[in-house]
This record gives C-alpha cells, sequence and structure tokens, in this order.
C-alpha cells in the first residue's frame, strides 16, 4: 500500500529537466539527487497528502547512481535513451562486423561489442552517442537478455515510431565494469526504487499525468483510425447495396443512374472522404502531438521473457503508475511462467523484489493477471486483423457478385455469410499456423513444389472459370463467387514464394510498402480497365467502376500479406533449397499469379485479336 501511495504522489511531481542536475566533478562514479527545486517539489506534494512523514522515505528514492555527460553534469537514467534512427543505425552497424553472427544473443552483444565500444568512457552506449544531448526517454524496453540479438532490435524497430525515444537496459547501463564508470550493482541500487528501471517508469507517468486524459486513453486513441477507415468503405458502398437494380441496370445494360441515386451516390463519396481526412488527422494527431509514453515487451523465441524478474517487476510497477504496456508485434510467446517462478541472477535484487511485490495488494496474482491481460494484446489484433479485412474484401466482392447477377440476383445474406465465415476461418487457420511456428516457417522442397502447384492450378482454375462464365449464362454469380475465394488461397499460396525468389528485393519493399501496394493497385485498375475498353465496348465509367471494384478486390489480398507480415515479424527461411530449379519453381507460382492478378492472357487475346 505504501508502494502504491509512493507512486501515486511521484507520478504527480513535475518531471525535472536536464538542467536541473547538480554538476558533479568528473571523477564521481556515484550520481546525487535532485536539486532543491525537484526535491521540494516532492516534498510539497508529500505535505499535501498528509503523509509528511514519509517525505524522508520519499527522497532517499530520489537516490542514484548516475553517468556523467560530455560537460561533466551528471545525466539521470531518464534521459539514458536511444531513437529509433540510432537503434536502426546500430543493427546495420552490427551486420557490418566480421566478428558479428546472425545467432548472437543480447549477452553476446554486451560483452563482445558494446562493452569494448564504450569502456573507459564511463558512459553507456545510449548516453555515449547522445554526450553532448541526451535524449528524454519516453518509451520503456522490457526484454531478455537471452533472445537473438537481431530479432530484439528488429522488434524495438516495429513497436516505435520516429518520436519514440527508448530506454533498453543492455544498452543504457554502463556495462564495462570498470573503474572508470558505476557498476551495474552501483547503478541498480540496493533496492528495486533505487533501479533506472523505477526512475524511467516514474519519469513517464509524471509526463503522462500532465498531458492529461489523452495519454490515459492513448490505447484507443491509437485504434481510432481503423473504424473510421472501415465506416468509410461502408459509407461508399452503400447506394451500391441500397440501390443494387439501378446499378446492376447501368452495369450491364449502360442505362444512365436515376439523379436520386446518383445524388446519393455522391453525397455518399463526399462523407467517405470526410471520414478518411479524420482518420488521417487522428493518425497524425497521436503520432505527432500525443505524448507516446508507455512500456514495451519484446518476447522472443528463446525463453519466456516473465522468466525474469526484473520483467515481471517492471510490468508490476507499470500497473501501479497507470502506465499504458503493450506488446511488441511478433509471434514470439510469453507469459507461461507464473511471476512466483521467476528469477534473478543477483539474490539481492530477488529478495527486494520478492518483498515489493508479495507487499502489494495481490501480490503475484495481480502480475499474473496483467501479464496474461497484456500477452492476449496478439489474440485482440488478430480479431481486428479478421473484421477489418473482412469488412474491407466483403464490401467489393459482394458488390461484384450482385452486379454479375443480371437474372435472379441473390440474397444479399446468400453472399454475406459464407464469405464472412471464409475468411473467418482463413485468419484462425493462418493464425494457430504461425503461432505453432512462431512466426518462423522454414520451406523446404517439398513445400516449394507444393505451394507453386497450388498456385499454378488456382490459377488455372480461376482463367477456366471466366472463359465459361463469359461463354455461358452472364448472370451466374456464383461462378465469380467462386473465383474470389480462389484467388484469396492462391494469393496467401504465392506469399511466401516471393521472399524465396529475391531476398533482396522483398527487404526492400520493407520501408516503401505502402507505395508498393499503390503501384500494385493502379497497375490492377489499368490492365482491367483496357480489357474491358478493348473486350466488352463498355463506356468508360462503367469500366472504370468495375476497375476500381476488381483492383480492390485483388490490392486487399496483398495489403494483408505485406502489412503483417512486416508489422508482426514473419520470418520465411529456406531449407536445404540450393540450385537453380527451386528458384525456378517458385519463380512458376509467382508468374502464374502476375499473370492472372494483370489479366495478362486478356489483354494479349486483345492485342493479337488487333494484330
Amino acid at each position: 500500500i505504501r508502494l502504491s501511495q509512493r507512486c501515486a504522489r511521484m507520478a504527480r511531481v513535475r518531471p525535472p529537466s536536464l538542467d536541473s542536475w547538480r554538476r558533479v566533478p568528473c571523477g564521481s562514479r556515484r550520481g546525487s539527487d535532485p536539486d532543491r527545486s525537484d526535491a521540494s517539489d516532492t516534498a510539497e506534494s508529500s505535505a499535501e497528502d498528509g503523509d509528511g512523514d514519509e517525505s524522508e522515505e520519499i527522497e532517499s528514492v530520489a537516490v542514484f547512481t548516475s553517468q556523467l555527460g560530455a560537460d561533466g553534469h551528471a545525466v539521470p537514467p531518464e534521459y539514458w535513451g536511444m531513437t529509433r534512427g540510432q537503434v536502426k543505425a546500430l543493427l546495420l552497424r552490427l551486420r557490418e562486423q566480421p566478428a558479428w553472427s546472425h545467432d548472437n544473443d543480447v549477452y553476446a552483444l554486451v560483452s563482445d561489442f558494446i562493452v569494448p565500444w564504450t569502456a573507459g568512457t564511463g558512459r553507456g552506449y545510449a548516453l555515449l552517442l547522445n554526450e553532448a544531448a541526451p535524449r528524454e526517454v519516453n518509451v520503456m524496453i522490457s526484454h531478455s537478455f537471452s533472445e537473438n540479438a537481431e530479432e530484439f532490435l528488429e522488434a524495438v524497430l516495429r513497436a516505435t515510431s520516429a518520436a519514440d525515444v527508448v530506454y533498453i537496459c543492455a544498452l543504457a547501463n554502463y556495462q564495462a565494469e570498470d573503474s572508470v564508470g558505476p557498476t551495474i550493482a552501483e547503478q541498480l541500487g540496493t533496492h528495486p526504487t533505487h533501479s533506472p528501471f523505477w526512475r524511467v517508469l516514474v519519469h513517464i507517468a509524471k509526463r503522462g499525468h500532465r498531458e492529461g486524459c489523452c495519454w490515459r486513453w492513448r490505447a484507443w486513441v491509437t485504434r481510432a483510425p481503423v473504424p473510421l477507415v472501415l465506416l468509410a468503405a461502408t459509407t461508399v458502398c452503400w447506394p451500391m447495396y441500397a440501390f443494387s437494380d439501378d446499378f446492376d441496370s447501368w452495369f450491364s445494360d449502360g442505362e444512365p443512374l436515376p439523379e436520386a441515386v446518383a445524388s446519393k451516390a455522391r453525397n455518399a463519396v463526399v462523407a467517405a472522404c470526410g471520414l478518411s481526412l479524420a482518420a488521417m488527422f487522428v493518425e497524425v494527431w497521436h503520432r505527432e502531438r500525443l505524448y507516446p509514453g508507455r512500456m514495451v515487451v519484446i518476447p522472443n523465441r528463446t525463453v519466456d521473457v516473465y522468466s525474469r524478474l526484473w520483467c515481471v517487476y517492471e510490468i508490476f510497477l507499470a500497473g501501479l503508475l497507470n502506465i499504458h504496456v503493450e506488446v511488441a508485434p511478433t509471434f514470439a510467446i510469453a507469459g507461461k511462467v507464473g511471476a512466483k517462478h521467476a528469477r534473478c541472477s543477483r539474490s539481492e535484487d530477488e529478495r527486494s523484489i520478492r518483498a515489493e511485490v508479495g507487499s502489494a495488494p495481490g501480490g503475484y496474482e495481480r502480475v499474473d493477471r496483467a501479464v496474461h491481460r497484456v500477452m492476449s494484446g496478439l489474440r485482440r489484433h488478430m480479431l481486428g486483423l479478421w473484421l477489418k479485412y473482412t469488412v474491407l474484401q466483403l464490401l467489393p466482392s459482394c458488390i461484384l457478385c450482385l452486379l454479375y447477377a443480371e437474372e435472379n440476383p441473390p440474397l444479399f445474406s446468400a453472399v454475406v455469410l459464407p464469405m464472412t465465415a471464409f475468411f473467418a476461418i482463413l485468419i484462425v487457420t493462418i493464425y494457430l499456423f504461425l503461432r505453432r511456428v512462431k512466426g518462423l516457417v522454414y520451406m523446404r522442397f517439398a513445400h516449394v513444389a507444393t505451394t507453386c502447384t497450388i498456385c499454378v492450378l488456382g490459377c488455372i482454375a480461376i482463367e477456366f472459370l471466366d472463359c465459361t462464365r463469359c461463354v455461358g449464362d452472364y448472370s451466374i454469380w456464383w461462378m465469380y463467387y467462386i473465383q474470389l475465394v480462389i484467388y484469396k488461397v492462391t494469393s496467401l499460396s504465392v506469399a511466401p514464394l516471393f521472399p524465396l525468389c529475391s531476398p533482396k528485393l522483398w527487404h526492400r519493399v520493407e520501408p516503401v510498402r505502402l507505395s508498393a501496394i499503390l503501384v500494385f493497385f493502379a497497375c490492377v485498375f489499368l490492365s482491367n480497365f483496357l480489357a474491358l475498353c478493348a473486350d466488352d465496348g463498355r463506356n468508360v465509367q462503367v469500366a472504370g467502376f468495375f476497375s476500381v471494384l476488381t483492383a480492390w478486390t485483388r490490392t486487399m489480398p496483398v495489403y494483408m500479406i505485406l502489412t503483417e507480415t512486416f508489422h508482426l515479424g514473419i520470418v520465411v527461411e529456406g531449407v536445404g533449397l540450393h540450385g537453380r530449379l527451386v528458384y525456378a519453381i517458385a519463380g512458376c507460382g509467382v508468374v502464374a499469379w502476375c499473370t492472372t492478378t494483370f489479366e495478362i492472357v486478356a489483354l494479349a487475346e486483345i492485342l493479337v485479336g488487333g494484330v
């Protein structure tokens, strides 16, 4: 209870600026208390709460071990931060080192690289990079030292943005253990409340509470753009469902739309544009203006991050301070080990932390509930993923099915319900598979051959159904329905073949994936537009309308694959794949899918017929 009260009081204190920390001699390793202004603020806050008898105890919490900046100032742990760009530069620097191995864990990263780079400076790697202008931390990274170093740094990059300044204990603390800087034991202190983890989390809480309710509801604010986009997509498609007969006559016979219907369609487009702009505004606002203070947990494929007692203490303290905790986007599993069974490398730290956690209301059970709630974020993400992609793919697909039904149009439920169930089964199956393999997909020769066969057979089936539908009854809408289902499965099958065909090109797509998706949409639109104008002789408006819907349906699987593959850190690796035969087989699947997607067959027939 006393710990909870102390956290609440410290969270209401104004965060100190870097200039408020007094100058200490350059040879000093032990830091000092904040200056009198900050200490007086703490005492005043205690007096306001009627707990003046604890002011001495609260001030003792401010005793910590600092590192010295370039000008001799004692820099507190709140300013041992690294920007996202510096984390990325570190990853690139490590990969360029001849002695670096992709299998190195964080222990090897610290002992073989960070310690030699920082030895004799008295500063951690983060402060060494920013010794002239230390960075104020706004994101606390909770991780284990036993995980793969490259996977850890990549997860940090996926979980952060350009405005984030992260505290990573492996890079922020001085690890050299020489006589120049503070030892690890001195930096951790004799009590958990003397540690840099405590200082950083309390600092984030103080800054966050100054921001008000927007920071406290940050988790919901960051999710707001998605429902706005879904509402915009539904709004623009609503007139096509409500007046399907008029749109069917316009699409099939070229009859003009009634003025009332055309007016409603224009209003729907305007409303959809307004909702899209609102989504963009919220996205930009929370990225640029909203304080990003939070704690990010980095699970890994090697050990359970919550088998480390310090990680347990960090999520315990974040819960007391009402700091938002999120999990880095990954399929790695964590939270299987109970908090009681977590361990610490130093027995002194373990005794202190267990005393703190055990004396708090709820104790270890409260920590386990918090861990379970945080780690269930991936399941919530997959549920939102299903909702988002179901809506965005269902809307244009159902419209196309209704437009193809020239006679005897299907019931709306006959189109929506089966397709919703199909997307649900598809996404749940993918989630369970990737969860089982922890996001690491190994492709052997048999897997490549099977995947390529599925792609080729799927593309052949799509072309056959297209020819059958065009030659026979044009109103057989269910053939187009089957085409859509086959195309979704084929697109997911071809996804692991792209990284195998050209790994360098695949990694180059990651930073420009949004531009790549827009280019893909434009190419599909143009190919369908040219095929419709030349083959069916439709007017430009009808051909453009149909081409937009077709490009929408074919772009959504690509958007889902690219976005979630890079966002969740899914890795595709070839095992025992040598020789050009494997790449030729994978290339056949990719070529077959591109031929169907970009209507290469239809365009070739038009060119041959024109000649």
